[in-house]
């Protein structure tokens, strides 16, 4: 490292004890100024194919914490292989409320920050500006609107449905993929994840409207799900995935703290006061690993998975990619490392591929949890 690069990463230290929002300030102001640009190193072994199209690595970036799109853009140069923008919704609203990150791995730091919905509409702007960039990017969308609308014919739909259509009609001819999001726990959707009868049509109505808004580059689309799912929920989700012939699953990785506090100790449990709480890191990294491996079985690998949130570090990625995810998305690594993370976590993952004589990442991916050959697609369904 050199002076600059070591003065950069005490100054991102000191910057943890700052408020969120001028902290991503500065975020964005130290990836646009390109302070580690200079020793970005480009790494053949990670060149992997991802819903068809190459990307040049496995190691994505998602905008959970409110990174913009110059900063995405910027961290894809810095070497991501591809990003997410989001959580977009139809209507901006108003009220907020408060999200802590609790990570185990970086002395018991709690991060917290303000959850605003933002407008896919005044997106859009920015979205098309960027729209001949050659980056492998795609935008999550989320509903919380729960009323019923009445469209032209006068018939009742789930208000959700209407929300998911305007917002895919906007944002398709920009991007590579869309993401249905369903991992929040104030999204009306989240007690549906397992419910086909009301999967089913909202993945029709993406599907329906993606294709119509972009006739030529249609993006793929992916169903993101939250941590706090059981077996059987893994199964029926798998299912619906299967018939409905979706392009991916993207398996949220921090756990809502509600429903996990047995993965913390008392003394921790005294630190988080939120009723909107996020565990992330150490505590739910096995869970997260459970997860992929039961999804790849129930799909029989025919679904790409990419792992989303809870990782920090080129082993967090090594051990994902190995038990079966095609990829991975840094999220909550970014409030407690900053910037340097993207480089530090692609250089140690690199090395390992290296250290194991892997020579692809497609060699990697479920790597310690072979498929059973002789499974029928028939046989996913019971």
């Amino acid at each position: 490292m050199n002076l600059t690069q070591i003065l950069y990463a005490f100054f991102w230290q000191l910057l943890a004890i700052i408020q969120p929002r001028f902290l991503r300030r500065v975020f964005r102001w130290g990836v646009e100024k390109r302070i580690y640009a200079e020793n970005v190193k480009k790494y053949p072994s990670l060149k992997t194919t991802l819903f068809g199209i190459r990307v040049s690595s496995p190691i994505g970036i998602q905008s959970d914490v409110r990174l913009d799109i110059q900063t995405i853009d910027s961290l894809i140069q810095l070497g991501a292989g591809f990003g997410t923008f989001g959580s977009y919704t139809l209507k901006d609203e108003t009220d907020e409320h408060q999200t802590v990150y609790y990570c185990k791995d970086t002395k018991q730091r709690v991060y917290e920050s303000n959850f605003a919905r933002t407008s896919i509409s005044l997106f859009s702007k920015k979205l098309s500006s960027r729209r001949y960039l050659p980056h492998f990017v795609g935008v999550s969308l989320i509903s919380f609107n729960a009323e019923e609308y009445k469209g032209q014919d006068q018939v009742s739909v789930p208000a959700y449905l209407h929300d998911f259509e305007q917002m895919t009609q906007t944002a398709a001819p920009f991007c590579d993929f869309l993401v249905v999001n369903l991992s929040h726990p104030s999204s009306c959707l989240y007690q549906l994840i397992s419910d086909e009868s009301s999967l089913k049509p909202l993945i029709e109505v993406v599907k329906k409207s993606a294709a119509v808004a972009a006739p030529i580059r249609t993006p793929k689309i992916l169903l993101k799900v939250p941590y706090d799912i059981s077996d059987l929920e893994v199964k029926a989700i798998s299912q619906i995935a299967l018939k409905n012939e979706l392009d991916g699953i993207v398996v949220a990785g921090p756990a809502i703290y509600q429903k996990n506090k047995s993965l913390l100790n008392a003394k921790e449990l005294n630190e988080l006061t939120s009723e909107t709480t996020f565990i992330t890191g150490t505590p739910v990294r096995k869970g997260l690993l459970r997860l992929i491996r039961e999804f790849r079985h129930r799909t029989n690998g025919l679904i790409p998975l990419i792992a989303s949130g809870c990782v920090f570090s080129g082993q967090d990625v090594y051990d994902l990619l190995a038990t079966g995810a095609s990829a991975v998305e840094l999220g909550s690594s970014f409030p407690f490392n900053g910037p340097k993370s993207i480089l530090t976590i692609t250089a140690e993952f690199a090395k390992l591929l290296k250290t194991n004589n892997i020579a692809s990442v497609s060699d990697l991916i479920g790597m310690n949890e072979p498929l059973d050959q002789n499974i029928q697609m028939a046989d996913l369904f019971n």
